[in-house]
C-alpha cells in the first residue's frame, strides 16, 4: 500500500546549511583552514567554505539581475513550461488513454470515469496553481539574493508543489489497484474452497454454499474485466511518479 511522501523543503535545507556555516565562521570552535594561494587576493584571507558561499551569492545576484531585467519575457515562458508539463501533457495523456491506446480495448464506462476523475483533479490543481505560482514567479528573482543554490532549491520546491497533484493521482490509482488485487485474492480462495483465518494468520478450508460460489463467480468476473483498465492508468501515473521521485532524489543528493 502506498504512503504519502513527506514534503522536503530544499530551500529550508540550503538556508539551514548557510546559517550553520555563518555561525561556524563567526563563532568558530576549531581552527579554520585558510584557502590556498590559487584564489584571488580579496579571497585569500577568507575560509575556503566561505569563498564558495561568496561565489554562490555572486552567481545568485547575477541571475537575480537577469531575471529582473527580463521578467516580462521570462514569466510567460516559465508559466507555459509549468502549465504544459504539469497540466496540459497529463490531460492529453489521460484523454489518450481513454481512446483505447495501442489498440487496447478497455472498459469504456470505467475508462471514461477514470479519465474524468483524473482530469478534474489535474484541472482543479491547475486552477489553484495560477495564484500560487504567480506569487512564486514574482518572488523568484529576490530569492537569488541568498545565492544561486538557494534559487535552485526554491525552483525545485515550486516544482514539487506544482506536481503534487500527479502524486495524488498515483496514490488514488494505487489504492484502487490494491483493492482489486485484494478482492481477486479473496475470490480465488473462495473458488478453492478456502478462507483466510485471521486468528491463526493462515488459509484454511471452508465449506461454502452454492449461493456463495455463484456470487463469488459474478464478482470475480467483474474484477477480471475491470482490472486491465485500472492497470493502464496505474502504470501511467506510476511512471510519472517515479520519474519525479528520481529527479528530486538526484537533486537531494547534491543539495
Amino acid at each position: 500500500m502506498v504512503q504519502l511522501l513527506p514534503f522536503t523543503s530544499f530551500t529550508a535545507r540550503v538556508l539551514g546549511k548557510k546559517i550553520k556555516l555563518i555561525s561556524q565562521v563567526t563563532c568558530p570552535t576549531a581552527p579554520l583552514k585558510i584557502s590556498g594561494t590559487g584564489n584571488p587576493p580579496f579571497l585569500k584571507t577568507a575560509p575556503a567554505p566561505l569563498n564558495s558561499q561568496l561565489l554562490d551569492v555572486v552567481a545568485g545576484l547575477a541571475l537575480c539581475a537577469m531575471m529582473v531585467l527580463h521578467q516580462e519575457n521570462l514569466s510567460p515562458f516559465a508559466w507555459i513550461i509549468f502549465e504544459g508539463g504539469t497540466t496540459m501533457m497529463p490531460l492529453m495523456a489521460v484523454n489518450w488513454l481513454n481512446d483505447w491506446p495501442i489498440g487496447l480495448k478497455l472498459n469504456t464506462e470505467l475508462s471514461k470515469f477514470c479519465s474524468q476523475t483524473f482530469a478534474v483533479i489535474i484541472s482543479s490543481w491547475n486552477y489553484w496553481l495560477h495564484g500560487v505560482l504567480g506569487v512564486a514567479f514574482h518572488g523568484l528573482p529576490y530569492i537569488g539574493l541568498f545565492g544561486a543554490s538557494t534559487l535552485s532549491a526554491f525552483a525545485v520546491d515550486v516544482l514539487q508543489v506544482a506536481t503534487l497533484h500527479l502524486h495524488m493521482c498515483y496514490i488514488i490509482a494505487t489504492t484502487v489497484v490494491y483493492g482489486l488485487r485484494l478482492s481477486t485474492s479473496t475470490l480465488w480462495n473462495l473458488f478453492q474452497g478456502k478462507c483466510y483465518n485471521k486468528l491463526r494468520n493462515r488459509t484454511d478450508k471452508w465449506p461454502y454454499e452454492m449461493d456463495h460460489l455463484v456470487l463469488g463467480t459474478i464478482f470475480f468476473t467483474l474484477v477480471t474485466f475491470l482490472m486491465p483498465t485500472v492497470l493502464i492508468y496505474y502504470v501511467f501515473f506510476f511512471c510519472i511518479d517515479n520519474i519525479l521521485h528520481v529527479s528530486f532524489s538526484t537533486f537531494d543528493r547534491y543539495c
